[in-house]
């Protein structure tokens, strides 16, 4: 069909199809190439032009914000990385998109290439002159020297903001040691399959996911269970989850900031002995049969000034066979790139912490311990 489709639009021949035909040439497919498959073709058809040619004209040229990130996926996608970094860095412009891109590749070393990521870099952008961004640039530099070739993620800025570097020792033997031995007093749970021979999920365990949890991964895997030490956190982690059973149709979400950050959206000179954290729950943008939480522009647009995001699994008191992320939430964070917790109700005073990384680490935190939670009328 989609064969057929790019032949008309080739008879079209009109340059305006040339959007909607990059758009559609980003849809996930395994059996061709890129530059094997029909709108590829098309495109070449109508412009006359190589696909590569078209899709950087595409991508540096101002018009659809949609379009443009499209075309620097398929670039990435069939390029790399690598390209992408020297094409910004030798284009000339002032287009507000490209120079957020560039700058941030200038001093962070990170090829942005999702929707989330290049809005985050806009905002950041305009905010480089704040005091996040300058005790970012700080603490970046003095990260620097210790690890080589690192990136930072625009969604991990404002927990280096936070982050004391001279008081942490930044090799990743030392953070890795310090991480397992915080996980093993924990008791962990693993999602059942739901049936017997269903693919398996994840292994959540610090052992199977050191291999692709970088050292500001660990940092944030740190951050969080020091977080999650105190009681007054918990409390009102397992309070806001029971809370969040009365919605039936979808899922309750939201962020996980500093306690001393109004809402996740003012910065305060971090204090070291303050390591407490708070949650901001954002409304669903939609409440829709199946539980799934369907998150907001509002609470993307305030990711980048919160450590993670969060999704509650509190369906019932005792729900341990929907533990840690399933598979919807998994693509929820390789395509928003950014960090999520999930919480799940396991008991009676108890919930489970799973941390899942836009890379594909699931590291389980392990069970916490709330007193005296208000349990809901026939919980």
């Amino acid at each position: 069909m989609l064969f057929y489709a790019g032949k008309v639009c080739v008879q079209c021949h009109d340059p305006g199809l040339v959007g909607p035909l990059i758009l559609s040439l980003k849809r996930p497919a395994v059996r061709y190439q890129l530059s094997k498959r029909p709108e590829a073709a098309a495109i070449r058809d109508i412009t006359g032009r190589s696909l590569r040619q078209v899709l950087t004209k595409t991508f540096l040229r101002p018009g659809s914000m949609e379009v443009r990130i499209a075309a620097l996926a398929l670039l990435r996608q069939e390029k790399g990385p690598a390209f992408i970094r020297h094409l910004l860095q030798h284009t000339v412009g002032n287009d507000p998109m490209i120079s957020a891109m560039q700058w941030w590749i200038r001093y962070y070393h990170h090829v942005s290439v999702s929707t989330t990521e290049i809005l985050w870099l806009q905002e950041l952008y305009v905010e480089k002159r704040s005091r996040m961004m300058i005790r970012c640039a700080a603490n970046w530099r003095q990260l620097c020297g210790h690890v080589r070739r690192h990136s930072l993620a625009p969604a991990q800025a404002y927990m280096l903001a936070h982050v004391q570097v001279a008081s942490v020792d930044l090799t990743r033997s030392s953070l890795l040691q310090t991480i397992a031995a915080e996980l093993h007093h924990q008791k962990h749970l693993r999602r059942p399959r739901p049936y017997p021979h269903a693919p398996g999920y994840p292994n959540p365990s610090l052992q199977a996911n050191a291999p692709r949890l970088t050292l500001l991964n660990m940092i944030l895997l740190h951050e969080m269970l020091t977080g999650l030490t105190h009681p007054a956190f918990r409390q009102m982690v397992y309070g806001d989850g029971l809370r969040s059973m009365h919605n039936h149709a979808s899922e309750t979400g939201g962020l996980i900031c500093y306690a001393h950050t109004p809402a996740g959206l003012a910065f305060t000179n971090p204090r070291a002995a303050d390591k407490t954290l708070t949650i901001h729950i954002f409304p669903p943008l939609l409440n829709r049969s199946g539980g799934v939480y369907v998150s907001s522009p509002m609470l993307l647009a305030a990711t980048v000034h919160a450590l993670a995001e969060f999704i509650f699994h509190f369906q019932h008191v005792h729900n341990a066979r929907y533990v840690g992320p399933a598979v919807g939430d998994l693509a929820y964070v390789r395509r928003t790139r950014c960090a999520v917790v999930i919480f799940t109700s396991v008991g009676r005073r108890a919930f489970d912490a799973t941390l899942d990384f836009p890379a594909g680490a699931v590291v389980d935190l392990g069970i916490f311990h709330v007193r005296r939670p208000a349990m809901p009328i026939g919980g």
